[in-house]
C-alpha cells in the first residue's frame, strides 16, 4: 500500500496578535457620586480607534490593538457618561454618574 498523501501546505497568514488589555484605574469621586475610569492606551491616536460600551454594569472598550471588559463598583447611568481622550498622554478618562436609587 502507499503512503497517503502529504498534506497540502496552506499559505494562510498568521492570526493576528491578540489586543492586549491596557493599563487602567476605575474609582470612585465626587464623594462617591461618579465613577471614574482612566485608561492608558499608548499608540492610540484618539477616541476615533476606540469602540466604548457601557452596560450591565461593565465598561468594554476595543480598538488600537487594545480589549478591556471591567465591571463599575456601582451601578451607573451610562446615558450620562462622558469620555475624554488626550492624545498628550495616550490616555482615555470616563466618567459615568452613580445610578440614583
Amino acid at each position: 500500500a502507499s503512503p497517503p498523501p502529504a498534506a497540502a501546505a496552506t499559505t494562510e497568514p498568521p492570526p493576528p496578535s491578540a489586543p492586549r488589555e491596557p493599563a487602567h484605574r476605575v474609582s470612585l469621586k465626587d464623594g462617591g457620586g461618579t465613577v471614574s475610569i482612566v485608561v492608558d492606551l499608548p499608540g492610540v491616536g484618539g477616541i476615533r480607534d476606540l469602540v466604548v460600551e457601557i452596560s450591565g454594569g461593565r465598561l468594554q472598550l476595543s480598538g488600537g490593538g487594545y480589549a478591556l471588559d471591567v465591571g463599575m463598583p456601582a451601578e451607573v447611568d451610562a446615558t450620562q457618561a462622558k469620555a475624554k481622550f488626550s492624545s498628550k498622554r495616550s490616555q482615555l478618562k470616563i466618567d459615568v454618574p452613580v445610578a440614583s436609587a
